[in-house]
């Protein structure tokens, strides 16, 4: 009988997965290399998502963002989910003129 784990102090609870979205969007809309969009503006194109707005190309960004901080990140909010994603250096319509021109 172990008589020093029953006057041990319990492990705090770990926080609940609704406040660690929360903690998470916060820390995003605090990092200054981070710029928010707006979910409903993105228009999924293949690999891509698409800003309506402006054209600007980006792909989901899938490695840990603590790991380079210098690269500028973008990011959505849905339903409270934080997505990261990583702008390309051409536009859709650049892009949609590469393909054609490669066809001829």
């Amino acid at each position: 009988m172990r008589f020093g784990s029953l006057l041990a102090p319990r492990a705090p609870e770990p926080p609940a997965f609704d406040e660690l979205l929360e903690r998470r969007l916060q820390l995003a809309r605090l990092n200054s290399r981070w710029t928010e969009l707006e979910a409903v503006d993105l228009v999924e194109r293949g690999p891509f998502l698409v800003a309506a707005s402006d054209d600007a190309v980006y792909v989901r960004f899938r490695a840990d963002p603590d790991h380079n901080e210098t690269v500028p990140l973008y990011f959505t909010v849905t339903d409270g989910r934080v997505e990261l994603f990583e702008r390309q250096p051409w536009t859709w319509s650049e892009l949609v003129e590469r393909q054609a021109r490669r066809k001829r």
